[in-house]
């Protein structure tokens, strides 16, 4: 009998001790969790606070940037080259310009003109002409435009150079352009002169038509 009464608490004493390390394990194992749970949060919000501090200087940086590369795309270059060949004169015509596009339809620039003119008559006499122009084009419809340009060119009016006169110029009219190639384009403009500067070398009524190459940035 008191063997089996021994046997019976010795039993019974291993049970709750094995159920007391179960529960202190629980709860060890719930106190690692909520320290875990803890500490996740911490570093969250840690994360959102670094973010919220650099979004504002990372969003003006990045809008910057595409407002820079929106404003580079939309500028372009280009101009035209003219050489007329006669018995009595050769001249050489350059213009290069560079222009900006303002929306889809409009085109706004500049241009500078430069014209080299020899005579051959009892000697030869050279002459320099140089100018500039401001224009706008318009396209109503693709590929098609309206041009508007008031311009100026100073001429040499002698060839020892002792005689200069600037005439100015209003040119209206219109053209085509024709993409060639990724960014290139080529384009052809029929102008008249509305102005009709007395002195100007142009007939009234004398189109005036040019062509020319266009390459965006």
């Amino acid at each position: 009998m008191k063997i089996i009464l021994i046997t019976l608490i010795t039993f019974s004493f291993l049970i709750s001790f094995s159920q007391v390390n179960d529960k202190t394990k629980e709860e060890q194992n719930q106190k690692i969790i909520e320290q875990n749970n803890k500490i996740i949060e911490q570093n969250n919000k840690l994360l959102e606070q670094k973010n919220s501090n650099n979004s504002p200087q990372q969003n003006k940086q990045t809008n910057g940037n595409k407002k820079k590369n929106n404003f580079i795309n939309k500028i372009y270059t280009g101009g035209s080259f003219g050489l007329a060949i006669n018995s009595n004169f050769t001249s050489l015509i350059f213009e290069p310009l560079i222009g900006y596009k303002i929306i889809d339809k409009i085109y706004v620039g500049g241009k500078f003109t430069y014209m080299h003119t020899r005579y051959y008559t009892f000697k030869t006499e050279k002459f320099n002409d140089f100018g500039g122009s401001f224009f706008t084009q318009i396209y109503p419809v693709p590929f098609t435009f309206f041009h508007f340009e008031p311009a100026f060119m100073n001429y040499q009016l002698r060839a020892d150079n002792s005689k200069r006169e600037i005439i100015p110029f209003i040119w209206i009219g219109g053209g085509f352009r024709r993409t060639v190639a990724k960014n290139a384009w080529v384009t052809a403009k029929f102008l008249f002169d509305v102005y009709n500067h007395p002195d100007s070398p142009y007939k009234k009524g004398q189109p005036v038509i040019s062509v020319g190459v266009g390459f965006g940035l």
